[in-house]
């Protein structure tokens, strides 16, 4: 007995001392890293809740903005690896008109403004950020940008299929599979918007996307969601 008390107790020593000092026993959960901006944001939580302990479920600090801030800041965005999946997103920003004002800042405004990021760099910035994110060894998904509703005053509704169309193309070449966020997107009534010309969503808005983003996740399992 005493004999069998020194191996246990050994086989204890030997687990603590493996996971360095102050650190606890490694969490064995797949780890998920969400890149997008305030639409992804709103669903992140969702998706958390929704596999509970089957995933931790990270975003990246802060909101990622349009596709040449994911260039810029591309190894910030994955800092705290290593991860498992990498679901990500850059679109809504992109195509979005701005009119500079007063003290450097800008507003949305499609009549008078100009472009944040045209196709051609959107496209080439695309390429840069797989690139790097391939490096990571993590599964990638791409989720499709979510549509902008008529009367929105920064964007134009058909740029949505312009820009998506480019991503999609450049994550076939890659072989990365996609979520279509915007075909969920376009199917939501009207009353799961914050209001009806804004690209942001209500609560339950939020919680239907994050059903798609979870079943779009090679972890999932979409038989068990609640």
């Amino acid at each position: 007995m005493k004999k069998m008390a020194l191996i246990g107790l050994l086989v204890a020593v030997l687990a603590l001392a493996a996971c360095g000092p102050g650190e606890g026993p490694q969490d064995p959960r797949p780890r998920v890293l969400i890149i997008g901006d305030s639409i992804s944001l709103g669903y992140t939580p969702e998706v958390a809740a929704l596999l509970g302990d089957r995933a931790q479920v990270v975003h990246c600090p802060g909101n990622a903005r349009h596709s040449w801030y994911g260039v810029v800041w591309r190894d910030k965005l994955v800092s705290g690896g290593p991860w498992d999946v990498i679901q990500f997103n850059w679109g809504l920003w992109d195509m979005c008109y701005r009119r500079p004002v007063r003290g450097g800042a800008s507003v949305p405004d499609k009549a008078c403004g100009r472009v944040t990021i045209g196709l051609v760099e959107y496209r080439r910035n695309l390429e840069q950020v797989v690139a790097r994110l391939e490096r990571t060894g993590a599964t990638l998904v791409w989720a499709s940008t979510t549509s902008v509703p008529a009367g929105e005053r920064g964007r134009f509704s058909a740029d949505v299929d312009r820009y998506n169309a480019v991503a999609a193309e450049i994550m076939r070449a890659h072989g990365i599979r996609i979520t279509d966020l915007c075909a969920v997107s376009r199917a939501m009534p009207q009353n799961l918007r914050v209001n009806p010309h804004n690209v942001h969503f209500t609560a339950e808005g939020y919680r239907r996307l994050a059903r798609a983003v979870v079943s779009g996740l090679p972890l999932a399992k979409t038989a068990d969601l609640p």
